[in-house]
């Protein structure tokens, strides 16, 4: 599994892995692709990106 980290350094792969860990991902399963946005279900909501990368390494 390749290692990620997001614009805020929180580890992705950490995830990945406790879950593989628990037997509840299997260890060849990816990510296929990472998203940003909101999931407004009341009223309204905003996003203001200045920027936005992925490192995968």
């Amino acid at each position: 599994m390749r290692r990620l980290i997001t614009a805020s350094g929180d580890q992705i792969d950490d995830f990945t892995q406790a879950l593989v860990r628990r037997k509840l991902l299997s260890n060849d399963k990816y990510l296929s692709g990472i998203e940003s946005g909101t999931e407004v279900f009341k009223c309204s909501g905003r996003l203001d990106t200045t920027s936005y990368s992925v490192d995968i390494g």
